[in-house]
């Protein structure tokens, strides 16, 4: 918890993005989450069992995304809601979900 996740690839491709807009993901308090998913925030409530990360009564904001950050923004909802298996290494944390692979490193917040 209190961790700030930013994502690294998708599929193992690079995401490129605004530093001060970089996807991201906050898991909070009572297992809250929220981030950024391309261009949109999103947010829900975290669950975790037997390794697998999923989060339910997921919702986020509605702006048109650039055609780039669309594909990685319905490649993280997608994963989020459908759920994914979670592992954690010293460079980062991992959501490894049927359709799609997320790879994300620690940073402070700034």
């Amino acid at each position: 918890m209190h961790h700030h996740w930013v994502l690294e690839s998708v599929d193992q491709r690079p995401v490129q993005s605004e530093r001060d807009r970089a996807p991201d993901l906050e898991i909070g308090e009572h297992f809250t989450v929220n981030g950024i998913a391309g261009c949109n925030r999103y947010f829900g409530k975290g669950n975790l069992k037997q390794g697998r990360f999923w989060v339910s009564s997921l919702g986020s904001t509605e702006m048109a995304c650039g055609a780039t950050l669309d594909v990685v923004e319905q490649a993280v909802l997608t994963t989020l809601q459908q759920g994914a298996t979670l592992t954690t290494d010293a460079q980062g944390l991992t959501l490894q979900g049927e359709q799609h692979t997320l790879r994300y490193r620690l940073e402070e917040w700034k």
